[in-house]
């Protein structure tokens, strides 16, 4: 139990450090450091966990920011968000938003601790592990790997920024790899691993 203080010591520290509901996230750890000496564990854990989902909301809405607007002639959806039960453990927070063309449509997913990562990054260190279709490139600074079908007008670009984070770029129904590349060169990847500590 040592260790759920640090983590709530640990918290409290990151909390006054944010201007936006931060009242809300050090009242909630302060509950649980409360309960915590009353030796009531599992409420701590509890009231801990309450917090670190709001914490990751903040990441996630600051996350949003490295979002591209739309090209020329595109439209855009509001962004969403998600953390999955692994969020708790560090890892699983998803932010994605949709673009729009007529019939043709963009997805780009920004995926911290991403179960994929390894994998791509595995494609980039070893290019002869890399499957048919796919071809390694780099957007910016960073390495990617891209698949583009031709017959059915559909690919993916998947970016590895820094050690922690898989950006994807989905895209269906588009006349040309090159609309995934633009995307994804749009997207404020020095903003993101800011935000993920990188």
């Amino acid at each position: 139990m040592k260790k759920l203080f640090i983590i709530a010591v640990l918290l409290v520290s990151f909390c006054l450090s944010i201007s936006c509901y931060a009242d809300d996230i050090t009242d909630q750890i302060t509950q649980a450091l409360g309960l915590y000496k009353q030796d009531k564990y599992s409420e701590a854990v509890s009231e801990l966990r309450f917090a670190i989902g709001q914490i990751h909301g903040l990441q996630a809405e600051k996350i949003k920011l490295s979002l591209p607007k739309p090209l020329s002639g595109w439209k855009g959806a509001e962004s969403e968000s998600s953390q999955s039960s692994m969020t708790i453990m560090g890892g699983g927070l998803a932010v994605s938003k949709e673009y729009t063309k007529g019939e043709q449509s963009v997805n780009i997913e920004i995926v911290t601790e991403s179960p994929l990562l390894q994998t791509v990054m595995m494609f980039i260190a070893n290019p002869m592990f890399v499957e048919k279709g796919k071809k390694l490139i780099k957007v910016g600074s960073h390495k990617a790997v891209i698949e583009y079908n031709n017959t059915d007008m559909n690919g993916n670009l998947q970016i590895v920024v820094g050690n922690k984070t898989l950006v994807t770029v989905n895209g269906s129904s588009i006349p040309d790899k090159n609309i995934l590349i633009e995307y994804a060169n749009k997207i404020d990847f020095e903003k993101i691993k800011q935000i993920v500590g990188e």
